[in-house]
């Protein structure tokens, strides 16, 4: 009984971990006046965010010993007040009072804030979008005072399991980091760093892919077959593709389609392992989306992802049966319902962008 219990704690994800949009911010909205406008005006506070004090990871009471390794608490991990040894139980699909008071949250925002900075520089090209996010990027990744070590084992810590080790769904909180890289990738592009940063962010990405690939939760996330194994390929290629890494790029397209893409979905649109789940109309979208951003990166590696489009496409057609029918939704769905339909028409219009 003890084994199960620990295997479904190591894979819970967050909801807020889940990135708003696909690899390299083609989002099919961002020429829309509103869209521009509300971006502007987030980032407008991201860069008073930002002037006050960048987001780190070090100012905290750290349970590692080390203020710099990022160290957060399982999503759904609860205290146990039947448990007088402090050890959490697990309630799927119902987030931790707790959760807040780690570092998920800041690393969140700071992805979050890369997003709104680097979109509203595309949008106006005002300077001061890109000087804040150039400062928040030194803050996190490269000042030796704040910087982030390039790992992720206290992540996703259960308080009395597994000698206080984290856990691989951490993976779920660094899937945000692509909003990062595609940052990176936009101020690159304008020559806004220097040598010496750029090659200290290759560096530190380069460190954490080597983690996510060799460590016991990477293997772990490599052998799994729900949504965060998908994930799992999507960071690491995004990395890779910063880094150059041509190596993990071929392992990843070799195994994809016979590892993620026929495992997790069937031929009828079904995904049984995201269906099992409280939340399962979302993690089903999730799932599809990640996919889809997969196939975003091939396409902006020039390399063939048309070999995806006959499951993507029933897996479309299979959430589009109800998601604007949830009266005839056989499986359980706790979560905002009207949520789920905004983030399917996302899905949906890139869908329609890989494969038209």
């Amino acid at each position: 009984m003890l084994v199960t219990f620990i295997f479904i704690i190591h894979f819970t994800s967050p909801v807020d971990a889940q990135r708003r949009g696909p690899v390299l911010w083609n989002t099919g909205k961002t020429s829309e006046a509103n869209y521009q406008a509300r971006i502007v005006r987030e980032a407008d506070q991201a860069v008073k965010t930002i002037a006050r004090q960048p987001y780190t990871v070090v100012h905290k009471k750290s349970f590692s010993g080390d203020v710099h390794n990022y160290e957060s608490l399982a999503y759904y991990a609860w205290p146990n007040p039947q448990d007088p040894d402090g050890a959490y139980i697990v309630r799927d699909g119902h987030p931790s009072p707790e959760y807040k008071k780690y570092d998920a949250m800041k690393m969140f925002e700071m992805c979050d804030n890369m997003r709104r900075l680097g979109q509203a520089y595309q949008f106006t090209h005002d300077s001061q979008y890109t000087k804040a996010a150039v400062r928040q990027i030194r803050a996190w990744f490269l000042d030796d005072s704040t910087k982030m070590n390039p790992n992720l084992r206290y992540g996703q810590i259960v308080p009395g399991y597994d000698d206080g080790k984290g856990h691989p769904g951490v993976l779920a909180e660094a899937y945000s980091l692509l909003d990062v890289l595609d940052c990176i990738a936009l101020l690159q592009q304008n020559k806004l760093l220097n040598k010496k940063e750029l090659q200290g962010l290759k560096a530190w990405f380069s460190e954490l892919n080597t983690w996510l690939c060799d460590s016991q939760s990477g293997l772990i996330m490599n052998n799994t077959k729900n949504n965060l194994s998908i994930m799992y390929d999507v960071l690491r290629y995004r990395i890779a593709m910063f880094t150059g890494n041509q190596k993990i790029k071929a392992e990843i397209r070799n195994a994809f389609v016979p590892k993620r893409l026929n495992q997790q979905f069937q031929a009828d649109g079904q995904q049984p392992e995201e269906l099992k789940r409280s939340k399962s109309m979302m993690y089903s979208i999730f799932n599809l989306s990640h996919l889809l951003e997969f196939c975003q990166m091939l396409r902006y590696d020039r390399c063939e992802y048309s070999q995806y489009k006959q499951r993507a496409s029933a897996a479309v057609a299979f959430i589009r049966k109800y998601i604007n029918n949830k009266k005839d939704y056989p499986y359980t769905e706790i979560g905002n319902w009207n949520t789920y339909q905004s983030q399917f028409t996302e899905a949906d219009k890139l869908f329609t962008s890989l494969f038209k």
